[in-house]
């Protein structure tokens, strides 16, 4: 008698099962993908929201007057004092104004952080959200940016003396605390895939026990049947009201015809 090299049940399983993990992959990845995104979207909307009620509270006039060693001056603190408040109550990482020179190029004026700021006249890097906000535009970065301080995602507001922009508000968020939440979302994402999966198993293991068991009892029943040696007196028993029945059936109306002659 030929070998087969493998089960039908077990070919069932496999197919099955090899379809049940890339569905569940690729829900998995799509899932969180689209909510990294919409995180993501989350966080540079409420930051650009920040940005720019910054703007609005920082003294225009005071920006503009501040020029390189009035690290000490009263427009300098009072624009430092303005964007402090919401580097202390913003759960932002940095917040600082910029200034844009005649020739093009930025430069950092007013900065907030408490360890090491930048000194004013320090060249800042030119971004598509800076752009945006001197052009009246408040606006994030498209995508995150890594210095030495880290990444982080920066958005810019304007500020404005009288209907001039004088600087821009910048804030930057860091990467670290977003990339946490992802991590704690994708990790759940990954608990309930291998949930599905662990189940799917079960439910597999389970149904293909029961192909096989039904299986056997027809295969046995026909080798019995074909070894020149066969009960023609006992019927195979299957009532579970599905295909395996309706085989059955048909095998015991050809015992009872075998019989008969």
């Amino acid at each position: 008698m030929k070998t087969r090299k493998m089960k039908v049940t077990t070919k069932i399983f496999l197919i099955i099962y090899i379809a049940i993990i890339v569905g569940d992959l690729l829900l998995g990845i799509t899932i969180a993908t689209k909510v990294k995104k919409s995180f993501v979207d989350q966080i540079m909307s409420d930051s650009v929201h920040m940005a720019a009620c910054a703007g609005m509270a920082v003294n225009g006039e005071s920006l503009a007057s501040v020029n390189e060693g009035d690290e000490d001056s009263d427009a300098y603190n009072d624009v430092l004092d303005a964007i402090n408040i919401y580097r202390e109550n913003g759960g932002i990482e940095y917040i600082y104004t910029v200034r844009k020179l005649s020739d093009g190029s930025y430069i950092y004026l007013v900065d907030a952080d408490p360890d090491e700021p930048a000194a004013i006249g320090d060249e800042f890097t030119e971004s598509d959200g800076l752009i945006a906000a001197f052009e009246g535009t408040p606006s994030a970065d498209s995508e995150s940016m890594v210095d030495e301080w880290g990444e982080h995602l920066s958005s810019y507001a304007p500020v404005y003396s009288g209907d001039k922009i004088v600087g821009a508000v910048g804030i930057d968020m860091s990467m670290n605390w977003i990339n946490e939440q992802l991590n704690g979302i994708i990790l759940m994402i990954i608990i309930v895939c291998g949930i599905i999966l662990l189940l799917s198993l079960v439910i597999l293991i389970a149904v293909t026990g029961y192909l096989r068991k039904n299986f056997n009892v027809l295969n046995d029943k026909v080798l019995n049947l074909t070894d020149g040696n066969g009960d023609l007196t006992k019927e195979i028993e299957l009532n579970h009201g599905d295909e395996f029945e309706t085989i059955a059936d048909s095998i015991n109306r050809f015992i009872r015809e075998i019989r008969s002659l």
